[in-house]
């Protein structure tokens, strides 16, 4: 959609802005053609193309050139303050480090398979629902291993079926996936540090996420 100004007198008077629907008297001023909305002093704008670094460079003021039939919008180039500079390092940043959480959601949250006295089973892991049941699980065996370790806990594989385990025995499963767990915490820790070791934005943006994770199609 095309910019606009209103030209009086010579000067700009209001824009550069979309067109109102109505105006003045003038209804429905958006069906105007251009040459229409010329005799009411509404002039298209054009914006020059500039060369400028965004990264280092923002654009400040801007003059009007009015001429025939158009308004033509120069914009002033100036440098970044230092605290703009760091404070777009910061955002490249933060918004890489929230890619790597996304990317830790989804590595973290994946079944696992492990090893039950009755065979190999698949441990649901896919919310935190599941992890807290899981947790729940290995407090009772932590709390009973010293004095019980016997005693039997029931556990539901993704079978949907009861693994009854000895709390000797579901100690060491729960803590082989919670440590498989970890490891992903720490992945996202490494991306994290890296991350913030970095001391441009275009060394940022073209740091990678994606890699180490233990599921490979980590597309973002």
């Amino acid at each position: 959609m095309n910019d606009y100004c209103l030209v009086k007198d010579g000067k700009v008077v209001s824009g550069p802005r979309t067109l109102p629907k109505n105006w003045s008297r003038v209804s429905n001023l958006q069906s105007l053609s251009d040459s229409e909305l010329l005799a009411l002093g509404w002039y298209l704008c054009e914006y020059p193309t500039i060369s400028f670094d965004p990264l280092t460079q923002k654009k400040l003021s801007y003059t009007f050139d009015i001429q025939a039939d158009k308004v033509v919008i120069n914009y002033q180039i100036g440098d970044k303050s230092q605290g703009e500079l760091d404070q777009d390092l910061k955002n490249a940043k933060d918004s890489a480090k929230r890619k790597v959480n996304d990317l830790l959601t989804r590595n973290l949250y994946t079944d696992v398979e492990v090893t039950f006295p009755s065979g190999q089973k698949v441990i649901q892991f896919r919310d935190i629902t599941d992890r807290i049941n899981l947790s729940n699980v290995m407090q009772s065996a932590q709390s009973l291993i010293a004095s019980a370790p016997t005693t039997e806990l029931v556990y539901r594989t993704k079978d949907n079926v009861n693994q009854v385990v000895t709390a000797a025995e579901m100690l060491p499963i729960g803590m082989d996936v919670m440590a498989a767990k970890q490891a992903i915490q720490d992945i996202s820790w490494d991306h994290k540090d890296a991350i913030e070791a970095l001391t441009t934005i275009a060394e940022v943006e073209a740091y990678d996420v994606t890699t180490i994770w233990p599921i490979q199609d980590n597309v973002i």
